[in-house]
């Protein structure tokens, strides 16, 4: 008789399943729950997946894990920074598990990078219990964190920026209360901090594969304020989705930058070799498929 191997007993059968879509759903077993506390803003839980990585959960969404946390953030910093080139007053929205003001300290020539948290929590809930992904960047002398809400905080903002970073916690651009409070306005007052060659970079969910009339609509309001918009996607396997985001530019169009050139720019500039990208990397994130191409014009 052939003899099978014994299947491992899952360590608990707590489980974090998420809606994809209407027809979708995906899970998550969690082996052990770190911290779960709810703030003035959101619950917050940090949690050990069965797969011994460590995850964020905002208000029961994955937002993060230590297991492929540089296939988001990497990309979401990286090619912004490679646009602009030489970026050094950098502001970010969010601060999250600091994973973005991580990426941003890989570059020699960032000087100051300006976090706005609304949620105090956040950061001292991670700092705490997820080191690993923030690798000390908020005790970092060139970073400094204001405890605000971000649209008080442009409003009353006259700093200029090199790139702008919206690292909050969004809906996929399919729902109806898509972006929450990103709308002209703000994408205006956005835009006034931004130094000439200045970029402005988020996340928008899943693109449509197919047409999608409301996707097209939060785009168009993006193509109203900046000159020039370029969606490139990577897939995330925690959160189950090819996640995009839109590159936007104030003042020039956004064309593919030359490998030779990427490459010399990333060896002049990075301080730690990245996990994820590199100049073919980046090649290839700025040459998505048809749909997302369509979405551009």
């Amino acid at each position: 008789m052939e003899k099978t191997m014994p299947i491992e007993k899952a360590s608990s059968n707590i489980w974090l399943t998420e809606y994809l879509s209407e027809g979708e759903i995906y899970q998550y077993l969690i082996s052990k729950i770190l911290l779960q506390e709810q703030s003035d803003y959101q619950n917050i839980c940090i949690v050990e997946l069965e797969n011994k990585s460590k995850a964020l959960i905002l208000n029961n969404v994955l937002q993060s894990s230590t297991a492929d946390s540089h296939m988001y953030y990497e990309p979401f910093i990286h090619v912004p920074f490679i646009h602009n080139q030489n970026p050094e007053n950098i502001l970010i929205l969010g601060a999250g598990d600091g994973s973005s003001a991580r990426e941003a300290l890989k570059w020699k020539c960032v000087k100051k990078i300006k976090i706005v948290e609304i949620d105090k929590a956040v950061i001292t809930s991670c700092m705490a219990h997820i080191p690993e992904m923030s690798k000390g960047c908020f005790k970092n002398s060139k970073v400094k964190i204001d405890y605000l809400d971000a649209r008080i905080f442009i409003k009353q903002d006259e700093q200029k920026y090199d790139v702008i970073i919206y690292d909050l916690n969004l809906k996929t651009l399919e729902k109806s209360n898509l972006l929450g409070r990103i709308d002209k306005e703000f994408l205006l007052d956005c835009q006034s901090l931004l130094k000439k060659n200045g970029y402005m970079c988020l996340e928008i969910g899943e693109v449509p594969y197919q047409r999608n009339e409301l996707f097209l609509s939060k785009l168009n309001v993006f193509k109203s304020v900046f000159r020039s918009l370029k969606i490139f996607s990577s897939w995330v396997p925690s959160r189950c989705k090819n996640i995009s985001f839109v590159l936007l530019s104030k003042d020039k169009i956004i064309e593919t930058i030359p490998i030779y050139d990427v490459n010399l720019l990333l060896e002049k500039q990075l301080l730690d070799e990245p996990s994820f990208l590199n100049a073919r990397t980046y090649i290839g994130l700025m040459n998505p498929a048809i749909f997302i191409q369509d979405y551009e014009k």
